[in-house]
């Protein structure tokens, strides 16, 4: 009897101990618990407030986001892809001291190649011993980001007559319209409305002179737009959507909370604009055949900015990198000396 008390007893005081251990840990998993959520709440008025002016934001405080239309999900998945990655196998230019080749022009007299870069300037290439020279200069006051992230619709496409001096809007309404060029006959217009991923149509001569309409929905964002000799439409896409991208196009709230992290430039372009981001090039012939460049594992082309085709190459330029990339579409094509 003695001995079954005893036993009772340890019980009890085990018991006692192990609701005491179990009292003691719930107290520190509900002090961890509000520990996070201060951290939490402060973190949240800490990035609100940004008092050390950390996020992008801070440059433009009064920025405001709006909805983007998005491409249909048949339009991702039904869009080609270059199973080949094509594209993998270009060379890379590098131009060395300034950042962003995005536009490329080929003079045809055999001097340049030009290029516009992201600081406003436009460089002229004088050959392996002189180098790269700036060419001319237009104005460092851009911040394209904001703008793409915003959504704003202020866009429009001028008209500018040489000889009254006179400027007209052709279009009105877009959102970050980007490329712009005349088909081969000069009868319409094509624009690249990067943020909703479309490509419009203005016709200026025949019967629908003054009509715009949609006339092709892309899977990424169409930057610069160009035609080759043969009149075939190149289109230069960044990457193509993420869901990241998609889901912030309709919740403008989202774009404007990502932005008010305290976090580079870079960062956020990557993480709306995929973390691996690969090249992407379109090819839309006379006919209305689609041709499809990509480099998928964005080893050499990503942040396609503009492709131009010069006899059997072509000329990729980026907003984002330091170098122009180089496909030879023939195996007899050449490059310049320094590629």
């Amino acid at each position: 009897m003695g001995e079954a008390c005893c036993g009772t007893t340890n019980v009890q005081k085990h018991s006692t101990r192990s609701q005491r251990k179990t009292g003691v840990m719930n107290q520190l998993h509900a002090r961890r618990a509000e520990l996070c959520l201060l951290v939490c709440v402060f973190s949240a008025v800490f990035i609100a407030l940004d008092p050390f002016h950390l996020s992008i934001l801070s440059a433009d405080p009064t920025f405001q986001a709006k909805r983007v239309p998005q491409p249909p999900l048949s339009v991702l998945h039904s869009f080609p892809r270059d199973l080949e990655s094509r594209l993998s196998r270009s060379r890379r230019w590098s131009v060395g001291g300034f950042m962003g080749p995005e536009s490329i022009a080929l003079d045809p007299t055999g001097g340049g190649p030009y290029t516009g870069v992201a600081d406003g300037r436009i460089m002229k290439w004088h050959g392996p011993e002189v180098g790269w020279r700036e060419f001319a200069y237009s104005s460092k006051n851009r911040n394209f980001f904001l703008l793409v992230l915003s959504g704003d619709d202020s866009g429009r496409v001028l008209k500018y007559d040489i000889k009254s001096g006179e400027t007209s809007v052709v279009i009105e309404g877009l959102q970050f319209p980007n490329g712009v060029t005349l088909n081969k006959d000069e009868s319409f217009l094509v624009i690249s409305e990067s943020v909703t991923g479309r490509l419009l149509r203005h016709w200026l001569k025949g019967p629908r002179a003054g009509e715009t309409e949609v006339l092709v929905v892309l899977p990424g964002y169409p930057d610069n737009i160009r035609l080759n000799s043969d009149g075939d439409l190149w289109v230069a896409m960044h990457c193509r959507r993420n869901w990241i991208s998609r889901f912030s196009g309709s919740h403008p709230w989202l774009r404007r909370a990502f932005l008010q992290l305290p976090l580079p430039f870079t960062y956020i372009y990557k993480l709306f604009h995929g973390i691996s981001p690969h090249g992407i090039l379109a090819k839309y012939t006379t006919d209305g055949d689609l041709e499809v460049f990509e480099d998928v594992s964005g080893s050499v082309v990503k942040y396609a900015s503009e492709v131009d085709e010069h006899e059997g190459q072509l000329w990729i330029g980026s907003v984002l990198l330091p170098y122009i990339s180089v496909h030879d579409l023939h195996k007899n094509s050449s490059l310049p000396d320094n590629v």
